[in-house]
């Protein structure tokens, strides 16, 4: 998984971020990690960047979807049980996805 900016992730929660992707079905090589330091979670991204909304990542492995929306406010919204979910989550709510 390739990662964004000049930080140092920790390779245990990229190992297990990876795992999460693959176990279902999501190719972890086609997926960006952001670093979020001061929040204590990562985000992450597809590459090409298609959607209109990142997956948030704790600590915990808990996951957040956090949408970009067309009028560049930031909301950040529904915890979901797995990346489809997650991934499901931001299309309902975020057209730009469609």
């Amino acid at each position: 998984m390739e990662t964004n900016g000049n930080w140092q992730a920790d390779m245990n929660v990229v190992r297990r971020i990876e795992f999460m992707l693959d176990r279902e079905g999501f190719d972890h090589h086609r997926w960006q990690l952001v670093g979020m330091p001061d929040a204590n979670r990562y985000a992450i991204r597809n590459r090409p960047r298609t959607l209109g909304f990142d997956v948030l990542v704790g600590p915990t492995g808990d996951l957040a979807v956090h949408y970009l929306v067309r009028d560049g406010t930031e909301h950040e919204d529904a915890v979901a049980a797995s990346i489809g979910e997650a991934l499901q989550l931001g299309r309902v709510i975020d057209p730009v996805t469609q």
